[in-house]
């Protein structure tokens, strides 16, 4: 059995997420779509990308559900990443788990993207909140060009300083890079294909 329905293959399975949903390319080039993936965090990995011109840091998250190996790709500044961190850190990020992206509309009609994280019977409420920031940085109120822009550096920063050190150590040591698995730039999340 698969950590995704209806997936037989082993090895390293590249994910990303498009609109909501994860996508895996399959051999033939088609892609196929998931409404989640479960299995065990085993490493975290964050690094640059270009898309277009635009370069971009995105999570590398290595989830390991029985023989497989699930490689999820998501942007760092991306509600994707902060639903998938806050949410995660209400539970146990070394116990099994299982990740839902979701993408709805606002009142605006605007895009709102997250990750859900199921641990158990239950998904795992946001350990942060507007009202409970906690140690959380708040966002940066920026004007730009007579627009107010949110600058979310800090707390970008905080996330992966959180997930290094519950997930990337063993027994107190650093996992070493696994320079065993290529790299995926065949498509990036919330990207036309």
């Amino acid at each position: 059995m698969s950590g995704l329905v209806n997936e037989e293959k082993k090895g390293v399975i590249f994910l990303n997420i498009k609109e909501g949903k994860l996508v895996s390319k399959k051999e033939n080039g088609e892609t196929e779509s998931f409404d989640g993936v479960r299995g065990t965090l085993i490493k975290i990995e964050f690094v640059k990308d270009e898309y277009e011109g635009r370069t971009f840091e995105k999570a590398r998250i290595m989830i390991k559900y029985q023989d497989d190996v699930y490689l999820l790709q998501m942007k760092l500044d991306s509600g994707y990443f902060r639903g998938f961190c806050n949410s995660l850190k209400s539970g146990n990020p070394k116990e099994e788990i299982y990740i839902k992206p979701s993408l709805s509309k606002d009142e605006q009609g605007r895009n709102n993207a997250t990750c859900f994280v199921k641990q158990g019977s239950s998904f795992l409420k946001h350990a942060y909140t507007k009202n409970n920031m906690g140690d959380l940085p708040e966002l940066k109120v920026v004007n730009f060009g007579g627009k107010t822009l949110y600058d979310n550096t800090e707390q970008v920063a905080f996330w992966k300083n959180w997930l290094d050190s519950v997930i990337n150590t063993k027994n107190n040591e650093p996992i070493e890079n696994n320079q065993n698995i290529e790299e995926s730039n065949d498509f990036n999340d919330d990207l036309p294909f």
